[in-house]
């Protein structure tokens, strides 16, 4: 009987010593857990970067090195997905130019092309974003020079986005000239030619659409111009109806 009640004793003051043991430290939490829990991907539109963080971004999404962006800019896209519109050139070896579309939470690739842009002291493109027939999606319209040898066109390209992809929808001269074809002894001063334009967006006609219209003032031309590749003298205004880029009054 002593024997039974001394094992009973010794069995109870085993449990007790279990409950009297302190709980097990949990495990420190990783470094990469911290740093996900502290850096949320964006769910919401964020501004185009600048600077760096520009060029930064633009390598992620096309899957480049950084130091191979040679220029670069950013124009915010209005649109149901908002996006942000990006043309840049890289010197992987030889220039090569890029319009891309990137989405604005998180700068991942939407769409790309090449642009035909290069960088041999020409003029960057300069880019507007406009919403040309009202409908609430920004059109973008890339004014680009291209030529070589003292010879430059430069040309407005307009495109509207198509699901997730910009499509040209119309195009328009912008000046052309061999003046510096001239001044390098490539062509003969009797040969020279210029013709010069200003573009603007401006206002339609209240409550009418197109909303927007696009302006080209082209100046007197001088010499023998290549007529395709010259805006026409005087004041001229184009509309974008949804489809195509049309002349408007």
């Amino acid at each position: 009987m002593k024997l039974v009640i001394a094992f009973v004793v010794a069995a109870a003051a085993c449990k007790q010593d279990k409950q009297d043991a302190p709980a097990p430290t949990p495990a420190p939490a990783t470094a990469s857990s911290d740093a996900a829990a502290a850096a949320p991907a964006p769910t919401t539109p964020q501004p185009c970067p600048t600077g760096q963080a520009l060029k930064d971004t633009i390598a992620k999404a096309l899957s480049i090195k950084a130091d191979i962006v040679t220029e670069v800019s950013c124009n915010e896209l209005s649109a149901p997905r908002k996006l942000w519109a990006v043309d840049v050139i890289t010197m992987p070896g030889l220039f090569e130019g890029t319009l891309a579309l990137l989405d604005a939470r998180d700068g991942a690739l939407v769409f790309k092309e090449n642009s035909g842009e290069s960088d041999r002291g020409l003029a960057k493109a300069a880019i507007i974003v406009a919403d040309l027939d009202g409908n609430g999606t920004d059109e973008l319209l890339r004014s680009a020079t291209s030529g070589a040898n003292g010879f430059a066109n430069e040309t407005l390209y307009v495109f509207a986005l198509r699901g997730d992809k910009l499509a040209e929808v119309g195009k328009l001269p912008v000046r052309s000239e061999n003046t510096g074809a001239v001044a390098v002894k490539m062509a003969k001063e009797k040969d020279h030619y210029e013709c010069q334009s200003t573009l603007n967006v401006i206002d339609g006609a209240p409550g009418k659409k197109p909303t927007k219209l696009i302006e080209i003032v082209g100046a007197k031309r001088k010499g023998k111009v290549p007529a395709a590749d010259c805006p026409p003298v005087g004041r001229r205004v184009y509309g974008f109806d949804g489809k195509l880029l049309k002349p408007a009054k």
